[in-house]
């Protein structure tokens, strides 16, 4: 996987949440390890202490009966084999000379001579390490007379060994719990953003035209499910406004050319009994211009809106884009050769998209319209289209005026024209037209110009077709 990939999947909002789930429950688990870990010790620990408290007190009562003697004769005969293994015992004179010693392990792991330099105090718990400093003698301090003190001690080897076990047993489970709060983390999200991805899924289908499809209900009662319902609602209002407007767009239409059609009707009639040279034939013949300029714009319009609202119809269809574009190319070959303007094609043969042909043959006539209407004499206009990333790309490429830095922005907008472009014949909205044809098939236009140079138009549309 790439480094882009991997960066487009941590941007994702199911991975932060997988991640932040799955954080969780690991932080959580190792927590609950942490609080065992730590009562488990503390448990042994007193478990330690009592012993030496419970063994003193025997130790104490044994030297009380039989002295030194008593003493021996309990840790032969009555101490436990596990405590034998365990207890050190040490019995001192006041000037902490020892008198007697009972020692389980070798001396070498524990600096016992050490304890002769240390001040006796009455009921005080003394730490000896080992001399790898993994262990320690945890050593407890009883006066059993003025003159003899007893000192008994645990190893915590024991101990260690128990808490030892347990870490391991923790690290063994390290890969179950952290595969445990992958999937949970995955399982939680998905289902969280069940939703959320029915909303994307349904908002896509209707980016294609499909404008009944409708966001499932999960029918739990929560917030999404209340989203999806409030989503869903506001899909039927806009559906119904769309329909009402399209239903009204058909109208005004069938109401415009009505009266115009009648008229331009009337017109051509009165134009066949009036003179060549008379004043009434010269007007009849602007009124029959005019009235065609403005059924011209009416169906751009109504096509602009159409394709803006998405209820464009598109008859798309598996087309060699080169056989769908040479036609244009070779009607506007003849106005370029009356001008002097070289017109150039290269598309190659097997480029294929998937389509409305009318459309976007609407869309190039357009631009090379423009692009031989302001190319001036022994210019040049070229036409291209390359296949890139599953994208046809289709250049218009002119020498012709360009435009200005302050239009370039509003050269979409319907009705707009630009300083250099009053001067000719247009009614402003062919490429608000180009535009929506092409957003209407999910692609894309953009425009590159320097005043003076000329311009190139790049339309980038989806090829809409598999691989071979």
């Amino acid at each position: 996987m790439s480094l882009k990939s991997i960066d487009k999947l941590t941007e994702k909002i199911g991975f932060k949440m997988a991640s932040w789930y799955s954080g969780l429950m690991i932080s959580s688990m190792i927590i609950l390890f942490l609080i065992a870990y730590f009562f488990l010790s503390s448990t042994l620990e007193n478990r330690d202490s009592q012993e030496i408290q419970s063994e003193i007190s025997e130790l104490e009562t044994e030297y009380n009966n039989g002295g030194l003697e008593g003493i021996r004769v309990f840790v032969d005969s009555h101490l436990s084999s596990r405590l034998k293994h365990l207890l050190f015992i040490r019995i001192a004179d006041n000037h902490n000379h020892t008198l007697y010693q009972f020692c389980p392990f070798s001396q070498d792991r524990f600096d016992i001579a050490s304890l002769e330099k240390m001040i006796l105090i009455d009921g005080r718990w003394l730490e000896l390490k080992d001399k790898e400093n993994r262990f320690e003698l945890d050593i407890l301090t009883r006066f059993l007379s003025p003159d003899r003190v007893l000192q008994l001690g645990i190893d915590s080897q024991l101990r260690e060994n128990d808490l030892g076990h347990f870490r391991q047993l923790f690290l063994m489970g390290v890969i179950p719990l952290i595969l445990t709060g992958i999937i949970f983390g995955v399982f939680l999200s998905v289902r969280a953003l069940k939703p959320i991805r029915h909303i994307i899924d349904t908002v896509a289908a209707i980016d294609i035209g499909k404008m009944d499809s409708r966001v499932p209900r999960t029918g739990t009662g929560d917030e999404l499910d209340e989203l999806a319902r409030l989503f869903n609602d506001m899909l039927d209002k806009i559906n119904h406004l769309i329909k009402g407007m399209k239903n009204s767009l058909d109208n005004v239409a069938h109401d415009l050319r009505t009266p115009l059609t009648r008229m331009r009707n009337i017109c051509e009639s009165s134009l066949y009994a009036l003179p060549e040279d008379s004043s009434a034939r010269t007007a009849y013949e602007s009124i029959l211009e005019e009235s065609e300029r403005i059924l011209q714009m009416l169906n751009t319009l109504m096509d602009i809106s159409e394709a803006e609202t998405g209820v464009m119809a598109l008859n798309k269809q598996e087309n060699r884009l080169k056989e769908l574009i040479f036609p244009i190319y070779d009607l506007y070959q003849v106005v370029a050769e009356s001008r002097d303007i070289k017109l150039s094609l290269d598309i190659p043969d097997t480029l294929v998209l998937i389509a409305d042909p009318h459309r976007i043959s609407q869309a190039i006539a357009n631009l090379l319209d423009n692009a031989v209407k302001f190319s001036p004499e022994k210019g040049s206009v070229h036409i291209d289209a390359i296949n890139r990333n599953d994208k046809v790309i289709i250049r218009i490429q002119d020498q012709g005026l360009g435009i200005a830095d302050h239009d370039i922005e509003h050269i979409w907008d319907r009705l707009y024209r630009g300083d250099q472009s009053r001067s000719q014949k247009g009614l402003g909205l062919g490429l608000s037209l180009v535009k929506a044809i092409v957003q209407a098939h999910g692609g894309d236009i953009t425009v590159s110009s320097q005043p003076g140079k000329g311009s190139l138009f790049t339309i980038s549309l989806p090829r809409g077709i598999d691989r071979a």
